[in-house]
């Protein structure tokens, strides 16, 4: 089973990682890097449409917590320079 197979984390000092790790990994980067889903579907080997959603929803997520910080910024400086 592939799923079983693991790399050694001693040389690396990384956790153990598993290969179904490294294509969740590939998946969610390809769709950060704005990869249709369609393709990123097909290449990963999903039948149905749905599996691949499920990491579109966590690429949001991901996306959302990154750009968090410029807008809390630029919204508190806007709030600082209002005239009234």
């Amino acid at each position: 089973m592939l799923s079983a197979i693991y790399y050694p984390r001693h040389p690396l000092k990384i956790p153990d990682t598993r290969l179904h790790d490294l294509r969740h990994t590939r998946i969610t980067c390809m769709l950060l890097k704005c990869v249709p889903v369609e393709i990123v579907q097909v290449l990963a080997g999903h039948e149905k449409i749905s599996t691949t959603m499920d990491y579109v929803h966590l690429v949001d997520k991901i996306r959302a917590r990154a750009i968090a910080p410029a807008y809390s910024s630029a919204y508190k400086k806007l709030r600082n320079h209002r005239r009234y």
